[in-house]
């Protein structure tokens, strides 16, 4: 007799032994493959990067007279 419980525990331990490991959230790995590529991040001019679901509009908005008092510019 097929049992759904049993059969989604076996798909679910075969998912779990694909990726065994917790997510890394650290910047360890973005940090080793930039020094491997010799940081090009470092040849790169300041830049603000506004990301996201929901707000961009709105924070450009309000936020972009600062930089711009100061002399930068966006794209």
């Amino acid at each position: 007799m097929y049992d759904p419980i049993r059969a989604s525990d076996a798909v679910i331990a075969r998912l779990r032994a694909l990726h065994p490991t917790l997510i890394d959230l650290t910047t360890g790995r973005v940090e080793r493959l930039l020094a491997a590529l010799g940081h090009p991040e470092r040849r790169l001019p300041p830049v603000i990067h506004v990301a996201g679901t929901n707000g961009k509009g709105s924070t450009v908005a309000s936020c972009g007279p600062l930089p711009r008092r100061q002399g930068f510019g966006f794209m």
